[in-house]
């Protein structure tokens, strides 16, 4: 498998459908789906499980285990060389995968790969060395993806970390923690 897409949902009725459809209508194909529902209260569970696409594995927890939790329990299951996150309530435009698939081809070597808004300080694609992206974020008003949505990881580095129990920002502290180490 490529591409492992995580959707963690929590009471996410709303968008889940246009999320779930968003995903499965990617032109790059080799993905799988892993869709973990947080014990939502509405009918979350009910829309998840209309789909019977084979790309898609799926479990629901039997208690609310919180955002971070819920993601480590749908990473452990990930199997694909590369992760993305795509909550409940995101969109992925139909190209997505294969534009990222095409800067991996450019930066075997990267523990990840950000999606930014344009930048007239940097000139995509380019590769940030741990030093340099420690200057952008600290001196320089950041350059990292921000949220989960802009930002694929390599699998098997993403789970040699873990996400903090009671944390806001989960996801900028799991990029600057890679982002110690790796490209």
């Amino acid at each position: 498998m490529f591409f492992s897409v995580i959707t963690v949902t929590y009471n996410s009725r709303s968008y889940l459908k246009q999320t779930i459809d968003s995903i499965l209508a990617q032109r790059f194909t080799d993905f799988e789906l892993i869709i973990g529902d947080d014990c939502s209260l509405d009918d979350s569970w009910e829309i998840i499980l209309k789909y019977a696409d084979p790309r898609i594995r799926r479990y629901r927890n039997d208690t609310t285990l919180g955002e971070y939790a819920n993601r480590t329990k749908a990473l452990q299951q990930a199997t694909g060389k590369y992760l993305i996150f795509i909550d409940g309530d995101d969109l992925m435009y139909e190209h997505a995968l294969s534009t990222l698939a095409r800067y991996i081809e450019f930066f075997p070597e990267c523990a990840m790969y950000f999606s930014r808004e344009w930048d007239p300080r940097i000139l995509c694609p380019f590769k940030v060395d741990p030093l340099t992206i420690y200057r952008f974020e600290y001196l320089d008003g950041g350059i990292m993806g921000g949220n989960f949505t802009k930002v694929l990881f390599k699998t098997e580095i993403l789970k040699d970390y873990s996400f903090p129990e009671g944390i806001r920002s989960g996801d900028s502290y799991i990029q600057l923690k890679i982002a110690q180490q790796h490209p």
